[in-house]
């Protein structure tokens, strides 16, 4: 009579672990497919927010070519106009070595390095030469201006979405 009992509930044990692997195992496959279904929703709304981004990047884009059209058309007229504003003797005119490392100092953001001898010597840079690398310099700057402004429209337009 003892073992009955004790085979009762052994039995009792055994089949309440089933029932709970059972209910483990459903409720796992259960939460798998949540997951799976959160995930997927996840992926389409990148991929919506994604090709909208894409729309006004695009339109963006269009804003912006004609800018920098425009201003690389007005930097390369400045560039032909040297000649006629820059002339004899001012054309045979060179800067020292010295106005080179100040200018490269200034464009790098570096402080020069210490003054030398070789500073008074000629570059065999002239002045239209030094005029037409800044005007293109300018006008990359005037360039990325442009873009940078467009840009801050575009994101500003996206955070109110």
């Amino acid at each position: 009579m003892g073992y009955d009992l004790l085979f009762k509930v052994g039995a009792g044990i055994v089949m309440l672990l089933v029932a709970f692997g059972v209910g483990f195992v459903k409720g796992y496959d259960h939460g798998s497919k949540k997951l799976q279904d959160l995930l997927i929703a996840q992926a389409a709304a990148a991929t919506r927010m994604v090709a909208k981004q894409g729309e006004e990047a695009a339109k963006t884009e269009a804003i912006v070519r004609p800018a920098v059209v425009k201003v690389r058309t007005v930097t390369e007229t400045i560039v032909k106009e040297i000649p006629i504003y820059v002339q004899e003797p001012a054309v045979h005119c060179v800067v020292p070595n010295g106005f080179v490392v100040l200018h490269d100092a200034a464009a790098i953001g570096s402080p020069p390095s210490p003054p030398s001898e070789s500073d008074r010597i000629d570059s065999g840079y002239g002045l239209t030469q030094v005029l037409e690398a800044n005007a293109h310099n300018l006008g990359a700057l005037r360039e990325c201006r442009v873009k940078l402004g467009e840009t801050i429209k575009f994101y500003n337009q996206l955070r109110k979405q």
